[in-house]
């Protein structure tokens, strides 16, 4: 609110000055909080890996950039050229995580769709994500053993007594 009408709306970090500290939040991440689920993974061209949730954040984020308006009031010209600039931004920052996933990865699609997943994940609960419970797996895979023992034994028991 800080920076919308001290700080020019937007184009000046005020808060910043004045101690706040800077909460970079998205409308994906807004949505996920509100308990919007994911949905399925979309990879959308040009724009990167995304989710059915996460999508909506494209014409938000559009329509509420003070950037695009200042370039607007500017002349329509202006608007061609910052939006091209913030595509070749994004490419930019994306350099060195596709190289990591090209030197690394055996299935580079499924390498991308769960490092964004895990990221949304982490950056939905500000770096603290829940720890998955693996304990509630252990106990169905143990009672499958269990079961599948006596299954043996019974079988066992039924070739004995049927030898005799």
């Amino acid at each position: 609110m800080i920076n919308s009408t001290i700080g020019i709306f937007g184009l000046a970090d005020m808060a910043g000055h004045m101690g706040f500290k800077e909460n970079n939040e998205d409308f994906g991440q807004t949505l996920a909080v509100w308990g919007v689920d994911p949905g399925s993974y979309l990879f959308v061209p040009i724009y990167g890996p995304s989710n059915r949730r996460d999508i909506f954040d494209l014409p938000i984020g559009f329509f509420t950039d003070a950037l695009l308006y200042a370039s607007y009031a500017v002349g329509g010209p202006v608007v061609v050229p910052v939006l091209f600039l913030r595509l070749v931004d994004k490419r930019a920052r994306l350099a060195g995580p596709m190289k990591i996933r090209d030197e690394s990865a055996l299935d580079p699609y499924l390498f991308v769709r769960e490092a964004y997943s895990q990221q949304r994940e982490y950056l939905i609960h500000d770096g603290n994500p829940p720890i998955e419970q693996y304990d509630d797996l252990e106990e169905e895979t143990d009672e499958k053993d269990k079961a599948k023992d006596e299954i043996k034994k019974e079988k066992i028991e039924d070739t004995k007594g049927s030898k005799n």
